[in-house]
């Protein structure tokens, strides 16, 4: 039998660990902002810093990365994507083309003129596209701590 004292243990232990999880960053909605202090950080030019593109978690950099592509869940390769800054407080976003739709076997969007390009390139099929504006009811999510752009399409 538990005493009253090992409950009560047992209950802050629990309630602990319900604290923790609520304040995770996995618990954190999408609209919720964190805040930066940068006197925290060291340096002369540390206190001019901008730090409002990590006020999202997950914040991407422009460039190039390896990362695992799935397809409605699951794996189809793992390729170097380009992510292309469309502004610079926000997080960047993989430049997904007509070349990389191809390949990973999702159907071509109908395109009309420039309406849902993120990015023209020198070329029609390489230029950078906005999928959830091309074809109702996808996403596209990189998750940088995995390496990983899930697109979800309903058609692929």
């Amino acid at each position: 039998m538990y005493s009253l004292d090992d409950v009560k243990r047992r209950l802050s232990g629990q309630m602990i660990a319900l604290i923790a999880l609520a304040w995770s960053p996995q618990a954190l909605s999408d609209a919720e902002q964190l805040e930066f202090d940068n006197t925290f950080l060291m340096g002369s030019s540390a206190r001019n810093m901008d730090l409002t593109r990590y006020a999202k978690e997950n914040a991407t950099l422009p460039g190039t990365y390896e990362v695992n592509i799935f397809v409605n869940e699951k794996p189809v390769s793992v390729q170097q994507i380009e992510f292309i800054e469309l502004d610079k407080k926000k997080s960047a976003v993989p430049c997904v083309t007509q070349t990389l739709l191809t390949q990973w076997h999702i159907n071509q969007p109908e395109r009309n003129a420039d309406a849902g390009v993120l990015r023209k390139n020198a070329s029609p099929m390489e230029d950078c596209l906005d999928l959830p504006a091309l074809i109702p009811l996808s996403v596209v999510r990189y998750s940088e701590n995995d390496q990983q752009l899930n697109i979800g399409v309903p058609q692929a």
